[in-house]
């Protein structure tokens, strides 16, 4: 809540905002995530919006493992995903996400993991 106050008063103040959604996880609910954040990037009239996957490269998923205290809820998130599901799931979201831009008319983008 509070990083959406700061973005009221920017917007009241007449600066430019806008929201990076990142790191989007390959979570059971991570579609309907994303459209309340566009419902909100739309209610707060944002300027541009940003997105991207958890991306696996350097030491990403054993940072988020030390931050996962909970073993069972880290094999939750990624005990069944591997690389290929990885890059997959970028695509889809990455697809959904550029769907949602046109939907709310809104500016922005994917970055996709090469």
């Amino acid at each position: 809540m509070a990083r959406i106050r700061v973005l009221e008063k920017a917007k009241d103040a007449g600066l430019t905002t806008g929201i990076i959604v990142a790191p989007v996880f390959p979570k059971k609910d991570w579609r309907e995530d994303i459209k309340d954040i566009f419902e909100e990037a739309v209610r707060l009239k944002v300027d541009q919006i940003y997105g991207e996957a958890l991306h696996v490269r350097g030491l990403n998923i054993e940072y988020i493992k030390e931050a996962i205290e909970d073993e069972k809820e880290y094999l939750d998130l990624f005990g069944s995903l591997n690389l290929s599901s990885l890059r997959n799931f970028d695509r889809q979201a990455g697809k959904w996400f550029n769907k949602l831009l046109k939907r709310y008319n809104l500016k922005g983008r994917w970055w996709y993991e090469h």
